[in-house]
């Protein structure tokens, strides 16, 4: 509702809320279902070259058009 129309959300988040089952997860992707967006995933290690911890996590970016 903050987003001004014709604004974009880009978040790196996470892949998880794409599978996960709880009601969290399952309520985002509905809400997500009827909106103009675009999940890119970030390649494995791809924040390896930051030389911080736990930089194999899997990351995707989520991009979110109004």
């Amino acid at each position: 509702n903050c987003l001004k129309s014709g604004g974009r959300l880009v978040s790196v988040t996470a892949p998880g809320w794409q599978t996960k089952t709880d009601k969290a997860s399952v309520a985002f992707r509905n809400w997500l279902s009827n909106k103009d967006h675009e999940v890119v995933k970030v390649p494995d290690k791809a924040f390896a070259a930051a030389n911080i911890r736990s930089t194999s996590v899997s990351t995707i970016i989520l991009v979110i058009n109004k």
